[in-house]
């Protein structure tokens, strides 16, 4: 009697530990099924926070928001998008808005793109970690509610853990610098602003793979050194609600060569009005028409460029030191009543 005990328990046990094992199978399984975007909600937060992204077969582009008000409801909201969220994502296009919630605002850790296998455009709406992290200019100390160093780079997004399918591109900001792995098919960047926001000084400092940004929205002002340096950059579109160009801004855009739809873009309603020290020194702009809002072109703004024609408008009021200066192809009619600083058009074709 005693053995046929011992060999039903023996029995039991063996059948338990079966059918745990098949269960552990199958949870495994379910989470290796999982598809599209999974989000948490944090104790009292009032957001969904993206913990990953699993790809569905046959999509290759995503609209986060759109995806996670389909996933949850259409009163979901991204308040945050996790470090690691997007491992592994074999997506080719990304779209991330910002919340839409005046009392949300969005974050995205540092890595939380990091390891896209096969991204070629992404569409943010904000440079870095948050929309307070943009910059004033000619701060010297940011606002404390700003964020300062790496989270203004565009890389801070994608993180500084290596991966397969990436590269480490080093961004400057400021006196300092970070390495982040940027993933190797990205080409196009657009930054789309719902609320009034200017792209960070040294946003894209050093970032030379790309070669396509927008810039849409309510974007208002282009901080200095933002696009310093950019090498592959042959296409930029200006929001019209830009104001100013910072310092230095499109210095280093060795492959910006022409104005217009496929180059260096303003529209005709472009709003633009004053261009910084040294915003376009040394470019290969071979033309350039100046928005009819631009009262101010600041000190060596044009210099050492290889312009060969430049549309001056009527409600220019100051032409900075040196800001032609060097521009030795360069062929312009002197504009009458204007203010002209020291050798502006020093060693260009001047018609007096």
């Amino acid at each position: 009697m005693k053995r046929l005990i011992r060999i039903l328990v023996v029995s039991l046990l063996c059948l338990a530990t079966a059918f745990g094992m098949t269960a552990c199978a199958g949870a495994d399984a379910g989470k290796d099924a999982k598809e599209g975007v999974v989000c948490r909600k944090f104790g009292d937060d009032g957001f969904y926070t993206v913990t990953h992204y699993y790809d569905k077969e046959g999509v290759t582009s995503l609209d986060l928001n759109a995806a996670v008000k389909a996933a949850y409801g259409e009163d979901a909201v991204v308040g945050r998008i996790k470090a690691g969220a997007f491992s592994g994502s074999s997506l080719t296009e990304l779209v991330i808005s910002d919340s839409g919630d005046e009392n949300v605002s969005l974050t995205i850790d540092e890595g939380a793109l990091n390891g896209m296998k096969a991204l070629e455009k992404l569409t943010v709406p904000f440079v870095g970690a948050k929309a307070k992290a943009d910059a004033f200019f000619n701060e010297t100390e940011p606002a404390k509610d700003k964020a300062v160093n790496a989270e203004r780079c565009f890389g801070y997004v994608f993180g500084a853990t290596e991966s397969e399918y990436s590269s480490a591109i080093t961004f400057n900001y400021g006196s300092s610098t970070a390495s982040y792995y940027i993933p190797v098919r990205l080409a196009e960047i657009t930054v789309k602003a719902e609320s009034e926001y200017s792209i960070p000084m040294y946003a894209f400092n050093g970032l030379t793979q790309v070669s396509k940004i927008k810039l849409e929205g309510n974007i208002v002002a282009i901080g200095d050194y933002a696009f310093y340096g950019m090498k592959q950059l042959t296409n930029i579109v200006i929001a019209d609600a830009v104001a100013v160009i910072g310092e230095s801004a499109f210095e280093g855009t060795d492959a910006l060569k022409t104005f217009g739809e496929n180059g260096f873009y303003l529209s005709a309603t472009s709003g633009l009005i004053r261009i910084k020290d040294k915003a376009f020194k040394g470019t290969v702009l071979t033309d350039f028409v100046l928005p009819q809002g631009v009262t101010v072109i600041g000190d060596e703004c044009f210099a050492n460029s290889s312009l060969k024609t430049f549309t001056f408008n009527a409600g220019l009021v100051k032409i900075g030191n040196y800001a032609f200066y060097g521009s030795s192809d360069l062929t312009v009619e002197l504009p009458q009543g204007v203010e002209i600083g020291i050798q502006a058009f020093g060693n260009t074709n001047l018609i007096a």
